[in-house]
């Protein structure tokens, strides 16, 4: 596959869904107003009523910042990947978009893999960049709001180490959650080809649907419940991301394991293989409802 024209398909992905952008920048300003609204509004009760901060108060460092944020960031990429695997393949199906681009010399199997890539890799990558930004502008603005109460935290709001530390954190985190539940991704990216041939179905009843079907059988007809236990258990690491009292109990040496762990266990090739499956799936039925039209 060429290297230049599988950039050209994923820089093709950003401009065709350039909410892709558009939602990281819109978040991003919003969190930025309130952070302003509420240093005003410290800078005002300050001053009225002449409210400091005890020297000896204790404070969590400017880490807890990005982690706080990370909730937010990372809840709405995951709605967003959602969506966007879904409808990708379904929605270049119903506007006819495809007769264009099948006209050029790319195939079916580039094509999925830019999407794929430029859901798992390149938005992530986004939210990322986005999150950090706006961590940072946040935190200068904390740091005002304490020196507005009389107390200085810039020392320790802004330790360069620990900081880091939490970027590079949140960067593997924004990585590799994504790829560790890639199946339910690929299964979403399969049922967006698949309902192609059907214009007045959703794909999303389809993706739904099946699994609700499967959680509902698998007990009556086999006494098990291996499938809605492995869901289970594709979910659990999310929550590391999504505990905001974690923050403070949680060192990030622990969090760095706990993250680092998640390549080490077997489900997490295993898933990979079952997503790439689906993926091939998704290639065939593109193809075949392309050919067939």
């Amino acid at each position: 596959m060429n290297a230049y024209r599988f950039a050209a398909l994923v820089r093709r992905e950003l401009w065709e869904r350039r909410w892709f952008i558009r939602t990281w920048l819109i978040l991003s300003g919003l969190l930025i107003v309130c952070g302003l609204a509420g240093l005003t509004l410290v800078g005002f009760f300050s001053k009225a009523f002449s409210i400091r901060v005890q020297p000896q108060i204790t404070h969590p460092g400017g880490g807890i910042v990005f982690l706080a944020l990370a909730s937010i960031f990372g809840t709405i990429l995951l709605l967003r990947l959602t969506v966007y695997f879904l409808h990708t393949l379904h929605d270049d199906r119903m506007d006819r978009s495809y007769v264009f681009w099948k006209s050029l010399p790319v195939s079916d199997t580039a094509t999925v893999a830019s999407k794929v890539f430029a859901g798992l890799i390149v938005v992530p990558l986004i939210a990322w960049v986005c999150l950090i930004v706006t961590g940072i502008l946040l935190l200068f603005l904390l740091s005002l709001a304490t020196s507005f109460l009389g107390h200085h935290f810039w020392g320790s709001f802004w330790a360069f180490g620990p900081l880091v530390s939490v970027w590079f954190y949140l960067a593997v985190a924004f990585i590799l959650l994504p790829l560790w539940i890639f199946p339910l991704f690929a299964w979403m990216l399969l049922c967006s080809a698949w309902t192609n041939q059907w214009r007045r179905r959703s794909p999303f009843f389809m993706a739904l649907g099946v699994p609700v079907v499967i959680i509902i059988l698998e007990p009556l007809l086999l006494g098990t419940h291996l499938f809605s236990r492995w869901l289970g258990h594709l979910f659990s690491p999310l929550g590391q991301m999504f505990s905001l009292v974690r923050g403070h109990e949680v060192s990030m040496t622990r969090r760095w394991l706990e993250l680092t762990h998640l390549p080490a266990h077997a489900e997490f090739w295993l898933g990979g293989l079952v997503g790439l499956a689906f993926i091939a799936g998704a290639i065939y039925f593109r193809h075949r409802s392309e050919s067939s039209r």
